[in-house]
Parts: structure tokens; C-alpha cells; sequence
């Protein structure tokens, strides 16, 4: 780059604050005992302001060609993005079938007093686990801003929301210890299938956000109802 921070050492930057920002959640949620949602919600709209406030709202462009091949090149194809989903969903349906620590993470979910109690190192894995979580939000915001070929503060605006509902519809249990990496994937592809028929039956773009609302709501109440079904 002419100007600035060569790409990828600022795409190792953007990681690298990512999992500070993951370890930073797993910090209050397991050492000062900070609600899980009221801690990410906080940063969560804490950093929009702060791209707000750093970009002015303006678009950050300018960005070099190669940065694009990111979010819009093909290998053999094949969208790169989609390489890197079938990656980080390989990795980690090993981790949650096939490893110690995929099994502690389920124990934990499901209990967390029983699988203290067991032995397992419960915060650490906490925190591995939001670490990895934030690293992954923010291998996204490299996507989609290779996607867009610019970098906007206001982009991602209820993501968190539609996260949400793809795991839910996908079998994750709220209450923890439930859930697969293929659930996930198949809830996120219904939720894409609901957004793109929106759009190709010309509904009102008005009316997307009430029907993806009713979408949570429906998924949430499901996973309940499922849960009070159980012995």
C-alpha cells in the first residue's frame, strides 16, 4: 500500500484485536461474574460508536485490489468464502466431536456447576471459547468488507440477531449443552433462504425486519417448549 499498514499485517492487526476484544468478554463473564449478554451487548455497541466516531461515518476506501480476492475471488470455482466457511466448519465440527475439549465445552453448556465440580478447567474453556468466538466476527467483518470493497462502521446492524436464529433454528439449545456445527450451518441456510424469498416475492424491505423478528421469536419459543418436553 502506498499509505497506511500493508494489508495482510492489517488483516493480522484485525484478528489479533478481535481475540483481545473475545479474551476482554471472557474476563468479566468469568472473573467478575458479568452477565454473558450484558458484557458483549456493551462492547457490542461501544466499538459501533467507536468505528463511528474513528470513520466520521464516512466509508473507508481505497483499498488495494488484492484485498477484494477476499470476499470476491473463486479458486477452482469455488467462492472463496465459501473455502473459508467449509474450513472453519470442518475445524470446528473436529473440535466439538472429536477432542477433550469439545466435549468440555458441551459439559459446560449443559452444566456448568456438575462440570466444575467433574474437574474441567470451566473458565478457561470459557474464555478459549470467546476468544474463538471473536476471532471468527472478525474473520466476517474481513469478508464482508473485502464483499463490499470498502470498510463502513454501520455494516452488520442486527447480524448478531440473525447469529441468533440460525442456531436456534438449527437445534442449539439457549440453556447450553444442545447444538451442532451442520445444525448451525442448515438454521443459517434456512435464514438465508427466508431473507432471499423476501426479496424475490418484492415484499418491503420494511417488513423483513418483522418477519425475521417473528423468525427469533418462533425459534426461541420452540426451543423452550422443547426443552419443558423433556423428562
Amino acid at each position: 500500500m502506498k499509505n497506511g499498514i500493508d494489508m495482510y499485517i492489517s488483516i493480522l492487526l484485525v484478528l489479533l484485536m478481535s481475540s483481545i476484544i473475545g479474551l476482554w468478554h471472557g474476563f468479566f463473564v468469568t472473573k467478575l461474574n458479568v452477565p454473558p449478554f450484558i458484557i458483549t451487548l456493551g462492547t457490542l455497541t461501544a466499538a459501533r460508536g467507536l468505528a463511528s466516531v474513528i470513520t466520521k461515518g464516512w466509508p473507508i476506501i481505497g483499498l488495494p485490489e488484492k484485498f477484494f480476492f477476499i470476499g470476491q475471488g473463486e479458486i477452482l470455482g469455488i467462492p472463496f468464502p465459501l473455502i473459508i466457511l467449509i474450513v472453519f466448519t470442518l475445524l470446528s465440527f473436529f473440535i466439538t466431536k472429536y477432542t477433550v475439549l469439545g466435549r468440555n465445552l458441551y459439559a459446560i453448556g449443559g452444566n456448568i456447576e456438575a462440570a466444575r465440580l467433574s474437574g474441567i478447567d470451566v473458565d478457561k474453556i470459557r474464555i478459549y471459547t470467546y476468544i474463538f468466538g471473536s476471532f471468527l466476527a472478525g474473520v466476517t467483518g474481513i469478508i464482508i468488507a473485502s464483499r463490499l470493497s470498502q470498510g463502513q462502521a454501520g455494516v452488520g446492524g442486527g447480524y448478531e440477531l440473525s447469529a441468533i436464529a440460525a442456531a436456534v433454528i438449527g437445534g442449539t439449545s439457549l440453556s447450553g449443552g444442545e447444538g451442532t456445527i451442520l445444525g448451525t450451518i442448515i438454521g443459517a441456510t434456512i435464514m438465508s433462504v427466508i431473507y432471499n424469498g423476501l426479496i424475490l416475492l418484492e415484499i418491503s424491505s420494511y417488513w423483513h425486519d418483522v418477519v425475521m423478528g417473528l423468525v427469533i421469536v418462533t425459534a426461541v419459543t420452540l426451543d423452550i417448549w422443547r426443552k419443558k418436553k423433556k423428562p
